[in-house]
């Protein structure tokens, strides 16, 4: 009993076929591109420069689009540096701030302690101040914000009031 699809064997001779089909044609296809250049050389010129001609064309293609995908990179890239160095500037502000804030508290902690507890304290020596409450004393901050030290990222000051130099590359 056979069954309904093809065996093995009659695929391959199939297949064989094919393919020798397919090979006479490629022949039949270079014979006819040959065969003229063989009898005048004229034609056999011709085709040769038309193939140097498109592989040409082809690489002129190629080129063109490559130069229009650096320019692409090379206006990312700018775009990208102008980006990291308005990024910079800002971070270098936040951190110059952060340290003038830490330098503000420390210094009012200052004034706390020096001048205005030190006034407190009579009231306690002269009994007006409330029985128990006492008046606690912050502590000075003595974190300060890390500096940048990438040498790409440097904040250079300027001789003008608030004029920055911001130093990438």
């Amino acid at each position: 009993m056979k069954s309904k699809g093809f065996t093995l064997i009659e695929l391959a001779v199939v297949l064989a076929i094919i393919a020798n089909t397919v090979f006479k044609l490629g022949l039949v296809l270079v014979v006819l591109l040959w065969e003229p250049g063989a009898c005048t050389p004229i034609h056999d010129h011709m085709v040769w420069g038309l193939i140097g001609m498109l592989r040409a064309i082809a690489y002129g293609w190629k080129q063109e689009a490559l130069a229009v995908n650096a320019q692409e990179v090379a206006d990312l890239g700018r775009q990208l540096y102008e980006r990291v160095a308005t990024l910079a500037g800002h971070w270098s502000d936040v951190g110059r701030k952060l340290g003038k804030a830490v330098d503000s508290y420390n210094n009012s902690v200052g004034t706390l302690e020096t001048r205005v507890l030190v006034t407190a304290r009579k009231f306690e020596a002269l009994k007006a101040a409330p029985q128990g409450a006492e008046i606690e004393s912050p502590e000075p901050v003595v974190t300060q914000p890390r500096p940048v030290q990438a040498p790409e990222l440097v904040v250079v000051q300027g001789d003008a009031a608030n004029d920055r130099v911001v130093r990438i590359g």
